[in-house]
């Protein structure tokens, strides 16, 4: 497993931990680092258009993260912008700051109006400056500034000549860092500026939107030095993982042979699907076994009907499946590359994990409800922190690659974890979870790792949702499109030249 060229990406906990850090090695204050900050910042934003603004309006809270926009508040009246301070604490009086916070507001003095956030109405030309909230934020927005939020948003547009424009300090108030979770009425930012350490936070997909355009700003901090939480998988990793399709003289044999067992006389389209996404991420040899094997031939009659597990390069257990010739424990027990989902979770649970110690070959693809079966909590204990509860199973496995899917695939490969920033809204569709199955098989069937077939069939299968929603509205992508799209979006990967 390469992931040199995915972008290491930090919680809230870490991003705290290299603050100190820095602190620490260049022996400097707190109130020093929060001057660096804000001197970034302005160069940033000196780089972007902010003269057609009549006024600036700057959201503060009680933090660092609020210090930091009182900054930026000196700033812009030294650029002779007309300027207001609306300002929020958990109490109705001041005096909780923090003490960077209180030399930034003594700095200005009385010579911008400080008003409480709750008298906030953004008229038109205004540029509003959002630092309520740091990467400490967790839990809900207190109601007055939802209220503010809600009418902010109901204005939002990204047009870049939008006359009311957000731009968040480090990340749009409302954002968890910690725990990948977005409050209600979270704030929408045209930009966001994210100082030194990158948030995973940041790169889920369903906050596209949420975040705007996203700009970095170096402060010097020595990421290397505090462990990665969450690696981005990035096009740049894509392209270089991804198999070539040789040798140009091959036959079917020479791209892999792929066994799925998969399907059922209720749910034949699991196995249809599964066996698709083999054949569309280059896999020579399909081989299907299910009760529904005639209505999966009917529909796709490239497949060979029944498995022979010691003549597959890789195996795809319990998509869709009631009822089959092989159990789990026998897939297991044939040494193949296995992909395990749907039914395959019931029988691990029932007989437990021990099949699974030091068997790296496999992976694992639960969604939030499987994985739930798979801790034995509820679906909305894996939904409030689904990184920890990825790493809890990991833990408890020992082995297996593990592929949580949802908004923000989160994939666990032996002490590391990763984020597919790929996907949308429309891909939640039925049998997409199906169809990602036979992508990682082919490409284990390929001779790709677990880790990295895994990885790369969660990026590809992304990636062309992506692609196909394109000019659309992100609604109705059916798995069997997306099926249809990936040879052409590993095409359009290639091609690129993005990272």
């Amino acid at each position: 497993m390469s992931h040199k060229a995915c972008l290491p990406t930090f919680l809230s906990h870490s991003v705290k931990r290299l603050d100190g850090l820095i602190l620490e090695r260049e022996k400097i204050l707190p109130t020093e680092l929060v001057d660096r900050a804000v001197d970034s910042l302005w160069k940033s934003f000196l780089k972007l258009k902010f003269a057609q603004f009549e006024k600036v309006c700057v959201l503060v809270g009680p933090s660092n993260n609020g210090a930091d926009g009182l900054g930026l508040a000196l700033k812009f009246l030294e650029a002779q912008k007309k300027v207001e301070v609306f300002y929020w604490s958990k109490t109705s009086e001041m005096g909780q700051e923090s003490s960077e916070w209180q030399v930034q507001r003594k700095r200005l003095k009385d010579r911008v109006p400080f008003l409480p956030v709750s008298r906030f109405e953004a008229a038109p030309n205004t540029l509003v400056v959002d630092a309520l909230f740091g990467s400490g934020f967790h839990g809900e927005l207190p109601n007055e500034i939802q209220s503010v939020f809600l009418k902010l948003n109901a204005r939002h547009s990204q047009a870049e000549g939008s006359s009311v424009q957000v731009w968040a300090i480090d990340l749009p108030s409302g954002l968890d860092a910690q725990h990948l979770r977005s409050s209600t009425c979270t704030l929408k930012a045209n930009k966001t500026f994210c100082i030194g350490a990158d948030k995973s936070v940041l790169h889920l997909p369903h906050l596209r939107q949420v975040v705007g355009e996203l700009h970095f700003v170096n402060i010097g901090l020595a990421i290397e030095e505090c462990p990665v939480d969450l690696y981005l998988l990035t096009k740049e990793w894509a392209k270089q993982i991804h198999p070539e399709r040789v040798p140009l003289d091959g036959h079917k044999y020479s791209f892999g042979r792929v066994g799925i067992i998969a399907g059922s006389l209720r749910y034949p389209g699991a196995g249809i699907l599964s066996s698709l996404g083999a054949f569309k991420a280059g896999c020579g040899y399909v081989c299907v076994e299910s009760l529904a094997v005639q209505s999966i031939l009917s529909a796709l009659p490239e497949i060979v009907p029944g498995v022979e597990l010691s003549n597959m390069d890789a195996l795809v257990y319990g998509p869709g499946l009631e009822g089959s010739k092989h159990n789990l424990a026998a897939v297991l027990k044939a040494g193949k590359a296995t992909v395990i989902d749907g039914a395959g979770f019931g029988e691990l649970v029932e007989n437990g994990f021990s099949v699974l110690t030091n068997r790296r070959d496999v992976i694992l693809t639960p969604h939030e409800g499987e994985m739930a079966t798979l801790l034995a909590c509820s679906a909305h204990d894996v939904r409030a922190d689904r990184l920890q509860s990825l790493k809890q199973l990991n833990e408890k496995l020992n082995g297996p690659v593990i592929v949580l899917k949802g908004s923000g695939t989160l994939i666990a490969a032996g002490k590391n974890y990763f984020l597919s920033p790929q996907g949308s809204v429309g891909m939640a569709t039925a049998g997409q979870g199906d169809l990602l199955t036979g992508v990682i098989a082919a490409y284990l069937a390929r001779g790709v790792s677990a880790s990295d077939a895994a990885m790369l069939a969660v990026f590809i299968h992304g990636f062309c949702g992506d692609e196909l929603i394109k000019g659309a509205s992100p609604q109705g992508l059916l798995a069997h499109e997306i099926a249809q799209g990936i040879p052409f979006a590993v095409r359009s990967l290639m091609e690129s030249n993005q990272a």
